[in-house]
């Protein structure tokens, strides 16, 4: 991939809330794959409704049923993607770190996926839905190890914080 110039519009979102992560405790990937709960469903549109206007031409998730939920509600939103529910990729490489999985574990995982992208021809602007982990670690992959950069417009974007 060295020497290669390419342009891609990643927009990534964690999961909204779950009933188990509304406490400080990192569940990670198990066995019993909460849904997101009223207050994740609220933030999911809440999204969705700031990303209206934006096309994708692919969107992604994680396959556990938090982000996934989450990506359909915000494609729900969405006024101008030919996209919908049907559409999602799910893709194990971005789910939540299991627990007792090792870092490394996690930046491979991350570099993979984006190396998949990188390689798409026709999807220049994708909607991700993942975790925080693994958010992380893609950030620190694209801006520290790929050299990304990110829009000079980015102030524009609006601030979803409660």
């Amino acid at each position: 991939m060295a020497g290669q110039c390419k342009t891609i519009f990643l927009t990534i979102v964690r999961h909204g809330q779950t009933d188990k992560n509304k406490n400080p405790i990192l569940h990670g990937w198990r066995s019993d794959n909460p849904p997101v709960n009223n207050f994740g469903k609220k933030q999911a549109q809440a999204a969705g409704k700031a990303l209206k206007n934006v096309i994708f031409d692919q969107a992604y998730s994680s396959n556990l049923q938090r982000a996934n939920q989450t990506c359909q509600l915000i494609l729900e939103e969405n006024q101008l993607s030919s996209i919908g529910a049907e559409n999602i990729k799910r893709d194990q490489r971005i789910n939540e770190r299991k627990l007792g999985e090792s870092e490394l574990s996690v930046k491979n995982r991350a570099i993979e996926f984006i190396s998949t992208l990188c390689e798409l021809e026709n999807a220049q602007r994708i909607l991700i839905v993942s975790h925080r982990s693994l958010i992380r670690r893609m950030f620190h992959t694209l801006f520290h190890e790929m050299n990304c950069s990110m829009p000079s417009d980015l102030e524009k974007l609006p601030d979803l914080r409660p």
